[in-house]
């Protein structure tokens, strides 16, 4: 995984890695305002979900129920968003803030 301090690629490509780093790294959406109180971002990018955990207790409920090594993206858990509805279902079951 490249950093944005890294020289750039002299093969002219970024591969898939580089492009989700960027995707969850750099974007930014000004018009969405974070909400004070939630434990849990979503972010849905194509068919691709990232749940950034907000709190301590949201990064404990991931560990927990989530598979041993599942995909990051700068903190956030990576998914496929067939799985959203349940995995956020869930987290409202055990009273957390999804946003």
């Amino acid at each position: 995984m490249r950093h944005r301090l890294d020289p750039p690629r002299t093969d002219g490509g970024a591969d898939a890695e580089d492009r989700a780093d960027r995707l969850c790294c750099t974007r930014t959406e000004p018009w969405r305002a974070r909400s004070p109180t939630a434990d849990v971002e979503v972010t849905v990018v194509g068919n691709t979900v990232l749940l950034r955990p907000l709190t301590r207790r949201a990064s404990a409920w991931i560990a927990k129920n989530v598979q041993q090594k599942p995909e990051r993206c700068c903190g956030a858990l990576v998914m496929s968003l067939e799985y959203l509805e349940d995995v956020v279902t869930a987290m409202r079951n055990d009273g957390m803030t999804v946003v």
